[in-house]
């Protein structure tokens, strides 16, 4: 994993090559009193004052990799890429790529500075991450929660807290999973009689939208949605939990405004100190989200993760979502994963004969699945568990 110890001489050596300085001098010879800092080499007193930056700038770049935790390491790599993109191209007039890219389209070549910006984001939010890891259990369910589990006449009827595991997915991607259960931390299979080899897969269950899902959602999804641009809107997460929409949506996206609403108060100290550490500008309000019709009805985007299906008795997420229904305003853009049809269908009595009743989807262009065995494929495309609707206007 120490890959990187090689890429400065490399840097350098191809840095005087280029910029002319002749070579580099062995330590012992002339000009040692210009050696750098680590004794590797020594610069004649005539070496260009340009091989001298570049081995500043390549010690620097050390220093900075010796203090980072090796799990970070492939993320540092590819800002440090973006950055040298950014750098390379920094004196070339830029091509003014803006209006497409807030109309969702963006452009097949994203300028310098717009790909320095989105490494630099994907940077800021695995910090968010990995600081997070350590605050929490490995499934990530606080000892104050209760799970709902036995919705009838869903694809969730055979889940049970003993068949069930809960790993989120914005803490641990697949490969995390695989070391987590190589650790020991986590299992993927269960014993169905005690002691004999008669094993059954768990079921792994996820109440966060992970990375890659929000990169999707506030990248793509909801700028086209919402025309281009959501930057004069509010945006609230219903039932936040950890916080990964609210900090997704303040590093990834750009709202007036983004607050979560979660009614556990371990949960929302959670939130409220990671948005503290990491200076996101957030909300969170502790509070039944059925109590906070005003931020509901003012809200311009509202997303709504597995809101109530595993946190809510049949007939409470019933009344729940009609509540929602009633103060939600008109135009109101939500964000759903899985889809409302799924989400009502663990609602007992049900709140609406249809979904049309209330919204009409928003067309989302979904990325193409280069393999199916990715975790966020089906049915060809990636993300498709994700929707977008429109609140329709009330008759």
């Amino acid at each position: 994993k120490i890959f990187w110890v090689p890429r400065p001489l490399l840097l350098l050596l191809f840095a005087c090559v280029t910029v002319g300085a002749g070579s580099l001098a062995p330590a012992g010879s002339v000009g040692t009193e210009d050696r750098s800092k680590n004794g590797m080499f020594a610069f004649g007193k005539e070496q260009p004052k340009k091989v001298q930056s570049v081995l500043s700038a390549v010690e620097a770049l050390d220093a900075a990799l010796r203090g980072l935790p090796a799990e970070l390491v492939p993320d540092f790599e590819k800002a440090a890429q973006e950055l040298f993109d950014h750098h390379r191209t920094r004196d070339q007039p830029e091509e003014a790529e803006q209006e497409s890219d807030e109309e969702g389209g963006g452009s097949a070549e994203p300028n310098p500075k717009r790909r320095k910006k989105q490494a630099s984001e994907m940077v800021r939010i695995r910090e968010v991450q990995h600081w997070l890891r350590d605050k929490v259990p490995a499934e990530a369910v606080l000892p104050s929660e209760k799970l709902v589990f036995g919705h009838k006449g869903t694809e969730f009827e055979t889940y049970t807290a003993a068949n069930t595991v809960s790993v989120d997915g914005f803490l641990y991607e697949e490969e995390d999973v695989d070391d987590l259960c190589e650790q020991g931390k986590l299992s993927r299979n269960i014993c169905q009689e005690c002691g004999s080899k008669n094993v059954t897969p768990l079921n792994f269950l996820s109440h966060s939208l992970s990375i890659p899902e929000m990169e999707f959602i506030f990248k793509h999804a909801l700028p086209k949605a919402c025309g281009g641009s959501t930057g004069k809107l509010a945006l609230l997460d219903v039932g936040s939990r950890l916080g990964a929409v609210v900090y997704g949506a303040s590093i990834l996206g750009k709202f007036k405004k983004v607050v979560g609403v979660e009614m556990n108060a371990e949960l929302c100290a959670v939130q409220e100190k990671a948005i503290k550490q990491f200076g996101l500008g957030a909300q969170v309000v502790c509070d039944d989200v059925c109590k906070q019709k005003a931020l509901l009805g003012s809200s311009g985007v509202i997303v709504l993760h597995n809101a109530f299906q595993f946190f809510l008795q049949p007939q409470a997420a019933s009344s729940a979502w009609k509540t929602l229904v009633e103060a939600i305003s008109p135009g109101t853009v939500l964000i759903t994963c899985p889809s409302l049809e799924e989400q009502l269908a663990c609602c007992k009595p049900a709140v609406m004969k249809d979904v049309s009743e209330w919204v009409e989807e928003v067309e989302v262009e979904y990325p193409e699945a280069m393999d199916d065995d990715d975790e966020y494929a089906a049915d060809g495309v990636l993300f498709g568990n994700i929707r977008c609707y429109r609140v329709k206007a009330r008759k």
